[in-house]
Order: C-alpha cells, then sequence, then structure tokens
C-alpha cells in the first residue's frame, strides 16, 4: 500500500511541477501556497486510475466504517479538550512553545515584560519563556496571549506534532483522575 500511496505522490509532484512550469512559461510566478490552478486534487489527480481506484477503497472501506467513526470521534474528543485545556491555562503548555513564543512576540506590552527575561545568560538553569513572568503579569496578559495567531500557530504545531499515544498521555495528564 505505501508504495502504491508513493506512486501517487510522485506521479502528483511530477503534475504539480509541470503545471508550474506551464505557468512560468507565460511569464507568471507560482506562489506559495500554490492555488488551485496549480495543486488541487481534481486538477492534479482527475485522470489518475490509481487514484480513483484508491479513493473508492477509502470511501467503501475507511470512511463507511463504524470503528473508525467511533476512533475518530474520539480523536477529535481528545484533541478538542486538550486545546481547551492549553487555551484556558497557557502555563501547560511545555517549555519549548513558550521559549519558541518569547523569541517571536510581538504583543508591544507583553514585549516590554519578556525583554528582561531574553538577556538572562544562555547559562542560567532558567528556560527564557514567558512562563517565567510575575503571575500579575501573565494574568494581565492572558487573554492578549491566547488571542496572538502567533501563540495560537505555535500551540496548534505543538499539538500537531503529538503522537496519538502522546496525545492520550496528556489528555490523561490534563483530565484523568488517578493521581494529582
Amino acid at each position: 500500500m505505501s508504495c502504491l500511496i508513493g506512486k501517487l505522490i510522485s506521479d502528483a509532484v511530477l503534475i504539480i511541477k509541470d503545471n508550474m512550469l506551464e505557468l512560468n512559461g507565460r511569464r507568471q510566478k507560482a506562489k506559495y501556497p500554490l492555488n488551485e490552478d496549480i495543486a488541487t486534487h481534481k486538477r492534479v489527480l482527475e485522470h489518475n486510475a490509481l487514484y480513483k481506484k484508491l479513493k473508492e477503497i477509502e470511501d467503501t472501506f475507511v470512511i463507511n466504517n463504524y470503528m473508525i467513526d467511533k476512533m475518530n470521534y474520539k480523536s477529535k474528543f481528545v484533541l478538542r479538550q486538550i486545546i481547551k485545556a492549553y487555551i484556558t491555562n497557557p502555563k501547560q503548555l511545555p517549555d519549548h512553545v513558550f521559549e519558541s513564543y518569547t523569541k517571536v512576540c510581538s504583543i508591544p506590552t507583553l514585549y516590554e515584560k519578556i525583554r528582561p527575561i531574553d538577556s538572562v545568560p544562555a547559562n542560567i538553569w532558567v528556560s527564557k519563556n514567558i512562563r517565567y513572568l510575575s503571575k500579575d503579569d501573565f494574568k494581565k496578559h492572558k487573554s492578549s496571549i491566547i488571542k496572538d495567531k502567533v501563540f495560537l500557530r505555535l500551540m496548534s504545531d505543538y499539538i500537531a506534532s503529538m503522537t496519538d499515544f502522546y496525545a492520550l498521555q496528556q489528555y490523561q495528564k490534563l483530565y484523568g483522575g488517578d493521581s494529582i
């Protein structure tokens, strides 16, 4: 199956490359993200027999499978709960997310508070991130942080990088009743 999908992807890449060359031939530039004319599955794969057969298999055995529906719903529930926990209390995110956000934060009032943190020498054990703002400063800026598109992107990237097992572990840590 992986060889078939690999072949399908290779074919799609070649078609997209040809579409980009054609666009460049008309003295237009292909821009990222690639627009619909260059890279939609309809344009790239509409005539590919392998794609059509795999799509048919997917529709018959995957999309309409009740066990997969159960697992998809469970996955969506777990991810929504993790997102809710991180939005409600961003300090539950790991340090590396805050370290990345500290480097790119553009909220002016928060940036003024972060700058002294960023000047801490690298060899100090304290991680350079907004987690270490005073409780009052963090509380005052929390609504700005959770509305900041950059913060939301970093949080989303962190969640998207989770494996199924890791996401379930995080859900259990956030909501599990076993221990505190």
